[in-house]
C-alpha cells in the first residue's frame, strides 16, 4: 500500500509540475514519465531470479529503500533542469519497483488455497487502490497547502518569487512522498522468509502491466 501510494503519489505531482510550471505538453510531460515502465520491465526478470535465493524480505527492503532514495532526487529538479534528467529519475524508480512488486506478490499467495485465489487477488488489487488513492490524496494536500502558504508570502516579492515558492511547494510534496517509500521500508522488515518458503522455488517475474 504504501509502495503504492509513492509510485502513484509521484506519478500524479511530476506532470503537474511539468505542465503547469515548466509549460510541457501533455504528450511532452507524458514522455518524460514513461521510462519508469520501462525500468519495471528491466529488472523484474532479474528480481523474479533473485527471490529464491535472497527471500522477498531483503529484496523488498532493497527496493523500497532505492525508491525512497530515488525519489529524494526529484526535489533537485528546478524549471531549468533537463528533462533527460527526469527520465533517468523515472526509469530509476521503475528499476526499484520491480524489487518490490515482484517477491510482494510470489510472498502474498503462497500460503493461499487455490480455491480462495480469486478472492485473494482482489484484497490484493483493493489494497494497490486503497493505497493509491490515499498517496494522491496526501501528496496533493500536502502541495496545495504549502503552494497556499508559501505563494502567499511571496507574492509582496514578485512573480519569480511566487514561481519558486511553487517550485518548493512541489519538492516538498516530492519529499514527502520519499518519506511514503520509507514506510514501505519499514513494513518489508516485518516481512518473514519462512512464511514464503513455499513461494521461492520458482517465480514468474511480472510484466510492466501487472506490476502498474
Amino acid at each position: 500500500m504504501a509502495l503504492t501510494g509513492s509510485l502513484l503519489g509521484l506519478l500524479f505531482l511530476l506532470p503537474l509540475f511539468l505542465q503547469d510550471l515548466r509549460g510541457l505538453s501533455a504528450q511532452q510531460s507524458g514522455l518524460a514519465t514513461f521510462p519508469q515502465a520501462l525500468g519495471v520491465m528491466t529488472t523484474a526478470r532479474l528480481a523474479g531470479r533473485l527471490y529464491p535465493k535472497i527471500g522477498p524480505r531483503r529484496l523488498m527492503m532493497f527496493g523500497a529503500s532505492a525508491n525512497a532514495f530515488v525519489t529524494l532526487g526529484f526535489i533537485f529538479v528546478g524549471l531549468g533542469t533537463s528533462l533527460w534528467w527526469v527520465r533517468l529519475l523515472m526509469y530509476s524508480r521503475g528499476l526499484t519497483m520491480a524489487f518490490v512488486m515482484v517477491p510482494m506478490q510470489a510472498a502474498s499467495f503462497v500460503t493461499i488455497p487455490s480455491e480462495k485465489t480469486g478472492r485473494a487477488s482482489s484484497l490484493l488489487s483493493t489494497n494497490r487502490q486503497v493505497g493509491a488513492a490515499l498517496g494522491v490524496a496526501a501528496l496533493a494536500t500536502i502541495l496545495a497547502s504549502r503552494t497556499n502558504s508559501l505563494v502567499a508570502k511571496a507574492a509582496p516579492l514578485g512573480e519569480e518569487a511566487m514561481r519558486n515558492a511553487q517550485l518548493t511547494a512541489f519538492h516538498q510534496a516530492m519529499f514527502a512522498s520519499a518519506c511514503i517509500a520509507v514506510i514501505g521500508f519499514i513494513a518489508a522488515y516485518f516481512v518473514r522468509d519462512s512464511d514464503a518458503a513455499g513461494s521461492m522455488q520458482a517465480v514468474t517475474p511480472l510484466s510492466a502491466g501487472e506490476a502498474h
